[in-house]
């Protein structure tokens, strides 16, 4: 995060307008980094500069990795805070996307779609198996649409 505050410290100097982007965030609470990732986004004293906007993804699991170890309340207060912490900084971003598991039918609508035409017969069943050790889900019928063509 040094660098990010260095990066943010040039680009306020400059005319310009910069949207930085943070793909794929996973930060370990116990980090420094994550302090000040955490400042960052729900501002600070500083803050980001003006003419810098700032846009982060993250899947929501990498920002709370334990879900079956959290506490309960009043349970252990540290462990509490921390975890309440950790949700905070995951409910910074504005618009959460979730995507559900695909339904068999829908998966093999998916890969034909990336194929951009009907499936055969053995290629239902080749995707179908595909998809039992990956999940049903638009990346897996991508994934195996790729591996046809």
């Amino acid at each position: 995060m040094p660098r990010l505050g260095a990066l943010l410290e040039q680009l306020a100097s400059l005319p310009h307008r910069y949207l930085l982007f943070l793909d794929d965030l996973s930060l370990d609470p116990e980090d420094e980094a994550f302090h000040h990732l955490k400042a960052l986004l729900e501002g600070s004293l500083e803050g980001p500069p003006e003419n810098v906007l700032l846009l982060a993804t993250s899947n929501r699991r990498h920002l709370v990795r334990r879900l079956g170890e959290n506490p309960l309340p009043g349970e252990a207060p540290e462990a509490w805070d921390a975890l309440q912490d950790t949700l905070a900084l995951s409910e910074r971003f504005g618009l959460v996307l979730t995507f559900p598991p695909l339904d068999k039918a829908l998966y093999l609508k998916a890969v034909a779609h990336h194929l951009g035409r009907s499936l055969t017969p053995e290629e239902e069943g080749r995707a179908l198996r595909f998809a039992l050790e990956r999940g049903f889900s638009g990346r897996v019928a991508r994934q195996f649409a790729q591996t046809l063509l």
